[in-house]
């Protein structure tokens, strides 16, 4: 469906960028991973019982298969693949301790986004691990605010 604007946080924020592709419109992203395959193989080396851990199983569940096994819908429901049909403005938001979703995810987006000629607008908190604490609202909300008014037109 086309929005006027997409956002979503973690896997929500992977759809909201994927939906930008299909459809066109600005994002708004907060921890999105750019590559569900590196994402997975992220996931799958820590400890049993680890929250991590758990996610990746999920994600098997999920996607009905080990991403060595086949790699293929790790691959097809990743931002990645997917990229190169962006266009419109995006703002990315990320924790630079988050271990979910770790940055290098973001900074390969923005890379990536740039070199395409998108307007990408990347904002890391030092602090937010993977979803915003309380005390991380004000900030965001003003983060969000700056961004939804730079897409008016005047």
């Amino acid at each position: 469906y086309k929005y006027d604007l997409y956002a979503g946080f973690s896997l929500g924020g992977a759809a909201a960028l994927i939906s930008s592709a299909l459809y066109g419109g600005p994002v708004i992203a907060v921890g999105a991973p750019a590559d569900r395959f590196l994402q997975a193989l992220w996931l799958r080396i820590h400890e049993e019982g680890s929250f991590q851990k758990n996610l990746y199983r999920e994600l098997v569940r999920i996607l009905g298969t080990d991403p060595l096994e086949d790699p293929l819908p790790y691959i097809k429901t990743s931002v990645i693949y997917y990229i190169e049909r962006i266009k419109d403005p995006i703002l990315l938001i990320q924790g630079r301790n988050d271990p979910i979703v770790r940055p290098f995810h973001t900074y390969i987006l923005e890379e990536f986004l740039k070199k395409r000629g998108v307007r990408v607008e990347v904002v890391i908190i030092e602090d937010m691990r993977h979803a915003p604490a309380q005390h991380h609202r004000r900030v965001l909300r003003e983060i969000i605010h700056r961004f939804l008014e730079s897409l008016k037109v005047s």
